[in-house]
């Protein structure tokens, strides 16, 4: 009813295997995740050439490398999900290019996700 009364619908799907939380998704059956970005969203950055210190603007692309080790299981879901970021960050004029670096990625060893019954490993 709370939420109701301000306007906002949660829906919830029990069997789903798969879930988009914030920036990411989350696949249980495969016990993967990955970056998630709403349809027609287009990531953008601050120009390299813009008026902001070079602290801020030569951190862009580290900073966007890191946030999409640290939301992908693996090598094969980051370069699945890397071109939109790539584009932006090109068109932005950075000519770095974003790689997948496993010792970048926070992933915990335990899984962040225990789903009941599931089988951990």
């Amino acid at each position: 009813k709370l939420f109701r009364d301000e306007g906002l619908k949660i829906s919830v799907d029990i069997m789903a295997s798969t879930v988009n939380f914030l920036d990411v998704t989350f696949n249980l059956s495969e016990k993967s995740f990955k970056p998630y970005r709403k349809p027609n969203d287009t990531p953008m950055y601050i120009n390299r050439l813009s008026n902001q210190p070079p602290s801020i603007t030569n951190n862009i692309p580290k900073v966007v490398e890191k946030r999409l080790n640290s939301i992908s299981s693996s090598a094969e879901k980051f370069n699945d999900t890397v071109r939109p970021y790539q584009q932006a960050l090109n068109e932005s004029g950075y000519k770095e290019n974003l790689t997948y670096d496993r010792n970048n990625n926070s992933v915990p060893k335990k899984p962040i996700i225990v789903v009941k019954g599931a089988a951990t490993s």
